[in-house]
């Protein structure tokens, strides 16, 4: 059993500046999410909110836009491959200090953010390969297609909206601490990361809920022109009374967890479970 446990830590520390990397990439493309779409709520008309795949558009059009998009796809999948091994491993947390029930569940997100994450660490590589990954409507119109695929959506829609409410909850205890070794840190940086944590990840609970709303709207009607992807439900929200200003909350909130992924790539705590 020791020896098991030994080659599991092992195999976490060699895999740990994968993971840091992840970190980053996650962490910058939060910060260009939330970039763009502060200016877009600050100037209002004729700026539009960017989700993910716009972002990498945005990317990709830059000066060696190639090598930026290929870096983005490898942290992509370099996050994708630490949250499986988290599924694991589990080398972040305590099992008997979490509970055994608490761990199967943080194992099952997990392995589930990691397979979301390899979906956009391939939307990256469309992108570079100028294919384009489809929006989220032709996915949903594609899935309601199939037998099942109208309860399938309302499944997800229902994940997506746990999800939202998981931010809450993490934002509410500081869970997200444990991600964190934060004896390393003065007091001061301390404050800092918990309070960018807290706000990013109530950044994230917005965005999720409308996804999740527009989701199982889709899924309920069966009209996939109603399904929602990041961009368009910071769209959604600008739309709303007082949006530019909601949307610009809403974007500090999201480069703010972009911020928050940073620092954790660089103080990331890693500890075989």
């Amino acid at each position: 059993m020791r020896v098991t446990m030994n080659r599991q830590s092992d195999t976490v520390s060699k895999l740990a500046p994968i993971a840091k990397a992840g970190y980053f990439t996650k962490g910058v493309l939060y910060l260009c999410i939330g970039g763009v779409s502060l200016m877009a709520g600050i100037k209002g008309r004729g700026l539009a909110p960017e989700g993910t795949e716009g972002v990498m558009q945005l990317l990709a059009a830059q000066p060696f836009g190639a090598v930026l998009l290929s870096l983005v796809a490898a942290g992509l999948c370099a996050y994708a491959l630490w949250r499986l091994l988290q599924a694991l491993y589990n080398p972040l947390s305590n099992d008997a200090g979490d509970g055994r029930i608490k761990n199967i569940v943080k194992r099952i997100g997990y392995g589930l953010n990691g397979i979301f994450h390899l979906g956009l660490g391939f939307l990256a590589f469309q992108t570079l390969a100028g294919v384009g990954g489809g929006d989220v409507r032709s996915y949903v119109r594609t899935t309601m297609s199939a037998e099942g695929g109208k309860a399938l959506i309302v499944g997800v829609a229902v994940g997506v909206a746990i999800a939202a409410i998981l931010q809450v909850y993490k934002a509410a205890t500081t869970d997200f601490r444990q991600e964190v070794d934060t004896g390393r840190m003065d007091p001061k940086t301390e404050t800092l990361v918990v309070s960018l944590g807290r706000i990013g990840l109530a950044a994230r609970a917005v965005v999720f809920g409308i996804i999740a709303l527009f989701l199982y709207r889709a899924g309920a009607t069966g009209n996939a022109d109603k399904a929602k992807e990041t961009g368009d439900a910071l769209t959604h929200l600008a739309r709303q009374p007082y949006g530019l200003t909601l949307l610009s909350i809403v974007a500090i909130g999201l480069a703010a967890y972009g911020v928050f992924m940073l620092i954790t790539a660089r103080y990331l705590r890693v500890r075989a479970a």
